[in-house]
């Protein structure tokens, strides 16, 4: 149980610091060219939205919810229980 909540933080953390710190990600692991062509907003935008989704998976870890978006979004594809 401590394990899960410590996974989440870290997840969280990470997600907070792309948010927070989005020049500095986009310095290390330079442009998306995707993201330069497709969003309006660019790579930073895309950087900002990535760790969004790091924040909601790292609350997902730790409240253990985890579960539910996985059998939603795979479960079609394997058959659900």
């Amino acid at each position: 149980m401590i394990a899960r909540i410590i996974i989440g933080v870290i997840i969280l953390a990470v997600g907070a610091l792309m948010v927070i710190k989005t020049e500095s990600f986009l310095k290390i692991f330079g442009r998306v060219q995707w993201a330069e062509v497709k969003l309006g907003g660019g790579s930073r935008l895309f950087y900002k939205l990535l760790g969004i989704v790091g924040i909601l998976i790292g609350f997902l870890v730790i409240t253990n919810m985890w579960q539910m978006p996985i059998i939603w979004i795979f479960g079609p594809l394997f058959g659900q229980r």
